[in-house]
């Protein structure tokens, strides 16, 4: 629960910056105009996601949005192997048909979504989707984690749904498709190999220099 105008203000600008398409420059006091807030709510807001990593602070300048190098891609993939590997084959013996189903929506939702060129929609329901093992899984800090890593994986996209379609996207979509067969089907071998390859992958699709989701 947000208790003041800086919980709220961090809330909406975090927003803004994970679906920033165009602008790498935050102006402060502008911010605050659009908001509708004081200036001191609004700068506390931008301190904590400079801490956080999802603004960078350039002395006498102003705030930007940073942008992912190759460094940064390693890093977060990194991350993302050593938590969802370790929390999907933790989970695996828990996984049961309500959970499947839940997986199989999410996964029909974002085939639609790419057929609209829904991006925003799109990275959302690939969040949800593994998050079904981390809500398995109940524990919060591992959860927040893992959301935290993701955000970041966002920051910095600059492709167009048409991009991701053409050079990466339809290969993860299947990814997820042989997941969830594997899951149905109670191969558990084959599923934890399916799942750290979909990690792998997304990893590679990153490095060659695409921005997409997985």
């Amino acid at each position: 629960m947000t208790n003041s105008l800086s919980d709220k203000a961090y809330i909406i600008i975090k927003e803004k910056i994970l679906n920033n398409t165009r602008d790498k420059y935050i102006n402060l006091r502008k911010m605050a105009e659009e908001l509708d807030m004081s200036y001191t709510p609004v700068r506390e807001a931008f301190q904590r996601l400079e801490r956080e990593g999802f603004l960078e602070l350039i002395p006498k300048v102003g705030y930007f949005i940073p942008e992912l190098d190759l460094k940064d891609i390693r890093d977060i993939f990194e991350t993302r192997e050593c938590i969802e590997n370790y929390v999907f084959n933790k989970v695996i013996d828990k996984i049961e048909e309500e959970h499947i189903k839940e997986l199989e929506s999410y996964l029909d939702k974002m085939i639609k979504n790419l057929e609209n060129n829904e991006i925003k929609e799109f990275y959302k329901n690939d969040k949800e989707f593994h998050k079904v093992f981390f809500k398995i899984n109940k524990n919060y800090y591992l959860t927040n984690l893992m959301e935290n890593v993701r955000e970041k994986h966002l920051i910095g996209s600059r492709k167009t749904i048409m991009e991701m379609k053409e050079k990466g996207v339809v290969p993860a979509i299947e990814e997820h498709k042989k997941l969830v067969e594997n899951i149905k089907k109670g191969n558990k071998g084959a599923a934890q190999k399916v799942f750290a390859e979909h990690i792998r992958n997304s990893k590679e699709r990153m490095e060659d220099g695409y921005y997409l989701f997985s």
